[in-house]
């Protein structure tokens, strides 16, 4: 169960964690330029 109300800030909260969680795991397992696309696609959906 998620908590929150569903606006939009929500909604990029949940996913910038994604998608940052995916990032990390490529970065783990060598896939390093995916991995910072990931993390730019991160922070671009938490500074918004």
């Amino acid at each position: 169960m998620l908590l929150g109300i569903y606006n939009y800030t929500v909604i990029l909260t949940y996913f910038g964690m994604l998608v940052g969680f995916t990032g990390i795991t490529m970065a783990l397992n060598g896939d390093v330029h995916s991995a910072l696309v990931c993390l730019a696609i991160t922070t671009l959906s938490i500074v918004t």
